[in-house]
């Protein structure tokens, strides 16, 4: 069945209702492929040719309904079975997601529900191995991995998602990535439609989904900082946490985030933490001129981490004072994080760098001052520290972002 569907489809432009005809020959041969499988040897003719009916005359011209139904309707052995799930297809991919969603044990639906979030949104394709990760990762637990939990092997994540998600693997380089089965999912997970019916516990949004991530993320950092490097062999999201939790965080409001994941992102960034050593060793290219200086910054003051990347909503809460994560703040930090958010060329930090303070003719011991700091990486935001952050906002707005 699932190599039937992974052959490539061409979208194309045309009226799907005139054309009706059409596809339901193309749905008819869909099912007859499946039907032919060895999953459906046993089944009697007219068993074959009811099903195909039944199918057709539900489809209403879509590929995934049928599928769906084909891959509930192959796990039966007996024509009483098979005559009465036909009799009660689901009317709609709605009303079929909606019973697959139901269909999954109840003890594991915040597992499942966790690992469509991430599925929808993550920054980077998945592997078998860190969905199997993620299926077990708790951020509100102590501690939020815990080994006892972990599958058998990783391939047993796939039948909790059931026919939620589809395996890919990679011939050229044995990766074998997980995605979900179809856009339609992602669709209806985060529609109105699912919050007014029997599966809304599954519901979420955008924002939802980037705040999960970024809890999972900054717990299971945390976790594995504290963590000997020589035991760390086996974690398949160390590299993805460490350096991704801060751009699903940036991705909500500041106003958004729990006091649990505040205090989560104070500990991720403390002065001189392994939490910050490991995150900024795993984003830095060790190659790079005067790396040994940058990581030594990077240790004593996270707000220049945080200003180089372009984390505007982190950076604004590592030099407000009132956030209590560094009730120290000096000039001189202020003005470091101001060099690299010139040289990361983001105009935003720049400015609130100088909204708080900031020198603009300061020096730094790498780059010099902020006005060379922007024209390493030649960017626009050389034009704003040039004149010292006196320009309107508008001014900003036409500067070209170059990096």
């Amino acid at each position: 069945m699932r190599d039937i569907l992974s052959l490539p489809l061409k979208a194309a432009v045309i009226d799907l209702t005139a054309q009706r005809h059409i596809l339901d020959q193309d749905i008819g041969s869909f099912i007859d492929s499946a039907l032919a499988s060895e999953d459906c040897r046993s089944w009697p003719d007219n068993i074959k040719a009811k099903a195909r009916g039944s199918l057709i005359d539900k489809a209403d011209g879509m590929f995934q309904y049928v599928f769906l139904q084909l891959e509930a309707l192959q796990r039966l052995s007996s024509p009483r079975k098979v005559l009465e799930a036909l009799q009660g297809l689901p009317v709609g991919l709605d009303a079929t997601y909606d019973r697959l969603l139901l269909s999954l044990d109840k003890r594991f639906r915040p597992n499942v529900s966790s690992c469509l979030k991430w599925l929808a949104f993550s920054d980077e394709s998945l592997s078998v191995e860190q969905l199997a990760e993620i299926f077990i990762l708790h951020p509100e637990r102590d501690p939020p991995l815990d080994d006892s939990e972990r599958l058998f092997e990783p391939e047993d994540v796939l039948k909790y998602l059931s026919s939620l998600i589809v395996l890919r693997a990679d011939k050229e380089d044995d990766n074998r990535n997980i995605r979900l089965a179809h856009f339609s999912v992602k669709e209806y997970l985060l529609s109105s439609r699912i919050r007014q019916g029997p599966a809304k516990d599954f519901a979420f949004n955008e924002e939802d989904a980037h705040l999960h991530m970024a809890h999972s993320c900054l717990a299971y950092h945390l976790q594995r900082s504290a963590m000997a490097e020589k035991d760390t062999g086996n974690l398949q999201l160390k590299r993805y946490a460490a350096i991704k939790w801060p751009s699903h965080l940036e991705k909500v409001p500041q106003a958004s985030w729990p006091d649990k994941v505040k205090q989560a992102v104070a500990r991720a960034l403390a002065i001189r933490s392994p939490a910050l050593d490991r995150q900024v060793y795993a984003y830095y290219d060790h190659g790079v001129d005067n790396f040994e200086v940058i990581q030594a910054q990077m240790r004593l003051r996270p707000q220049c981490y945080t200003a180089w990347l372009g984390f505007l909503q982190l950076t604004d809460m590592l030099l407000s004072p009132e956030t209590g994560v560094n009730r120290y703040l000096t000039q001189k930090d202020l003005n470091a994080a101001l060099h690299d958010a010139a040289y990361g060329g983001h105009i935003e930090i720049v400015q609130l760098c100088l909204d708080k303070g900031a020198d603009v003719n300061s020096k730094s011991d790498v780059y010099g001052d902020a006005l060379q700091a922007a024209a390493w990486r030649g960017c626009a935001a050389t034009d704003r520290t040039a004149r010292g952050g006196d320009r309107a906002a508008e001014d900003r707005a036409a500067i070209p972002f170059v990096g």
